[in-house]
């Protein structure tokens, strides 16, 4: 009897244990992260990229670690001093160092962004499409709506725009994506971005070190209304491990000059 008594209490014991730990009441009441204002989910995006200006369009820089609000804290890090693998890579920042970013809210596909006067510049068009092509790398962001110091503003456009409505001038006829500026990578590498709607191939060239070729070949698209992406791999010849370059050599056609993509291959 003493027996059956103890198993008893150990039986309920063990019952109240765990009813007190269930997953639906140690998830109850957690708090959901969410942007600042209506923004939604943060995106989970260390490597975010940052886009500058090359010969007077868009292009991508060096990719940025992030530990908050990865869009806010892109549209932050373009007010910074381009780093020397940027400056490497060709790249021009028209981005002013004291810009404030105020309030930064999402909602519907449009990022409203509300920055502070000094973001007015003699061609505040310039800065608007790399902040427009910063942000609406993010999948919830289609378009970015501005505001200077909370109040529409004609330098910047009043509607909300997104990179098909940026003047044609600023737009690339080959935006690479990857390999960005100072990525390491193995001998397989990731060749991404997209190219304007009239071509549908590129071709390109890694060298090494000293200039000398390691592979070369073409990048063909032949999917996408609009710009056409591209997202592929290409293999560099081993073994090989130090400094390389990724050329980008202009499309047939294109009045736009080839560039240089400096980066690192790793064994």
């Amino acid at each position: 009897m003493l027996r059956r008594l103890t198993f008893l209490l150990i039986a309920i014991a063990l019952s109240a244990c765990t009813a007190g730990t269930s997953p639906s009441s140690a998830t109850r009441g957690a708090p959901a992260t969410t942007a600042p204002g209506r923004g939604g989910a943060l995106p989970a995006a260390p490597g975010v990229i940052l886009y500058y200006l090359r010969n007077g369009v868009v292009a991508a820089g060096q990719r940025v670690q992030t530990t908050g609000d990865a869009r806010v804290e892109a549209v932050q890090a373009l007010t910074k001093d381009l780093s020397d693998v940027d400056k490497a890579a060709g790249l021009q920042n028209a981005m002013p160092t004291n810009v404030i970013v105020n309030k930064f809210t999402v909602e519907n596909g449009t990022a409203t962004i509300d920055l502070s006067r000094t973001f007015e510049t003699r061609d505040t068009q310039q800065q608007v499409a790399q902040v427009v092509y910063t942000l609406t790398q993010f999948p919830e962001i289609k378009k970015v709506k501005f505001l200077i110091d909370t109040q529409d503003n004609g330098a910047t456009g009043v509607p909300p725009i997104g990179r098909d409505d940026l003047p044609a001038r600023f737009s690339p006829d080959v935006l690479l994506d990857s390999p960005s500026p100072g990525l390491s990578t193995s001998a397989v590498i990731k060749v991404s971005g997209d190219v304007n709607a009239q071509f549908s191939s590129f071709p390109y060239r890694v060298e090494d070190a000293f200039g000398q070729e390691l592979t070369t070949g073409t990048i063909a698209v032949k999917f996408g209304t609009g710009r056409k992406r591209f997202d592929q791999t290409i293999e560099a010849p081993g073994p090989f491990s130090g400094g390389a370059t990724f050329v980008v050599d202009p499309p047939a056609g294109s009045s736009q000059p080839g560039y240089r993509v400096p980066f690192t291959l790793t064994p």
